[in-house]
């Protein structure tokens, strides 16, 4: 969270349960931008952050606001993800 200048402070808090632990998770409302997907608008979402996995590099957690809206495959061999939007998602032209 330090990283990103995300300070825990007035945000929504909610405990997490992970694999063998609970942590604290600050949510922040982010505009995550697609540029390589057609049809899709910058959207905002609610994302979770907790300082417990700082020391991990990362802190983003949860499924809720992104892989509700999009299909995804991860390639882990090409190290490669693709993305599909969900039809409801798309913009109507």
């Amino acid at each position: 969270m330090k990283v990103l200048g995300l300070i825990p402070v007035a945000n929504e808090t909610l405990p997490v349960m992970g694999v063998g632990s609970a942590n604290e998770t600050y949510f922040y409302p982010v505009t995550i931008t697609i540029e390589d997907v057609q049809g899709i608008a910058p959207f905002v979402t609610k994302v979770g952050f907790t300082a417990n996995l700082d020391g991990w590099g990362v802190g983003a957690l949860g499924h809720a606001g992104f892989f509700d809206r999009f299909k995804v495959c991860f390639d882990s061999r090409q190290k490669t993800f693709d993305l599909e939007p969900y039809e409801e998602n798309q913009i109507q032209a």
